[in-house]
């Protein structure tokens, strides 16, 4: 293949297998195949003796700390979840190494593809199994807030750039009161969704991509995942059928004392809407790409879910 461009950075892809190979004392590499899958990183797939491998290339704005933050806490929910696919240690013990500025990491191969969101019992598997995945998150022990990343943040919109259609006063309180309100926090995936779900027939095999892992309200993270799963087909509200039976199986299967707080789901969902919203809109600003109508079906979805309610 010779040298390959992603993440802004040349990657000489003949360095990198024998990087690999050392590493990881494989001394039977087949074919590597690149994987089209996700939105940063350089994936392929890695033919070897004893199983097949995942080589992920993350951009180089990701530290080498904050991924390893990310892989202790998949290793502690691997533990007890055997669809969490943690990284494979190389020869000394390390997940994570630097390549020309890159951090890169080796996974075993899962079988899977992405999750039929039109299939009813992989839906309910997906809310059991990430209510399973909380309830060994609120169980880890290690105190370490994420470390940072590099990554440059662009600058957001103020209140007054905002639409008038993201004006909320009542939902504005809401926001401001969440520190006083004694919500649950723990480490998330961060990123449940149905690309990062892989399945077969109806079972789930794995669950990937674990980059934006952090601490932050459970219930942000439940009222996310109940939006990408039960959304209508405009995007721009929710089937509430499909939500009633996405919240019921997390119940059903969570241990933690969470129910008091389903109340706050549809304004946790909100919040993620206005902020997507806004971060597109700045997009806009700048002269980048952005999608407008997924911008727009969003700011429909922040009004119709203002009068929606679990409870």
């Amino acid at each position: 293949m010779g040298k390959y461009w992603g993440n802004n950075v040349q990657i000489d892809f003949e360095k990198l297998k024998n990087e690999i190979a050392q590493r990881y004392t494989l001394e039977k590499m087949g074919a590597w195949s690149s994987i089209i899958n996700g939105d940063e990183c350089l994936v392929w797939h890695v033919e070897n003796e004893s199983s097949p491998l995942i080589v992920r290339v993350s951009p180089a704005w990701r530290t080498v700390d904050a991924i390893q933050w990310v892989h202790d806490f998949m290793v502690h929910c691997g533990q007890t979840i055997p669809e969490v696919i943690s990284p494979i240690p190389a020869y000394d013990n390390a997940t994570c190494f630097v390549f020309s500025s890159c951090p890169v990491t080796v996974f075993p191969f899962i079988e899977g593809d992405t999750l039929n969101l039109e299939d009813a019992i992989l839906r309910e598997k997906a809310a059991r199994l990430l209510a399973r995945i909380h309830n060994v998150s609120v169980d880890w022990e290690d105190t370490r807030p994420r470390p940072s990343s590099k990554r440059n943040q662009s600058k957001p919109l103020t209140l007054d750039q905002h639409p008038n259609i993201l004006h909320d006063t009542a939902f504005d309180a809401w926001v401001e009161s969440l520190p006083q309100r004694n919500l649950i926090t723990a480490p998330i995936h961060g990123d449940y969704y149905r690309r990062n779900i892989l399945a077969t027939d109806s079972y789930i095999t794995g669950v990937i991509d674990w980059d934006e892992a952090h601490i932050t309200y459970l219930m942000a993270e439940i009222g996310w995942c109940i939006w990408e799963f039960c959304q209508n087909d405009a995007g721009d509200d929710l089937n509430e059928v499909r939500a009633r039976d996405f919240i019921n199986a997390y119940l059903d299967e969570t241990r933690i004392t969470i129910y008091p707080e389903v109340d706050q789901a549809i304004n946790f969902i909100r919040l993620r809407l206005r902020a997507e919203v806004v971060a597109n809109l700045a997009r806009k600003e700048r002269s980048e790409t952005w999608d407008k109508a997924y911008t727009e079906a969003q700011m429909r979805a922040f009004i119709n879910l203002k009068a929606r309610t679990f409870r």
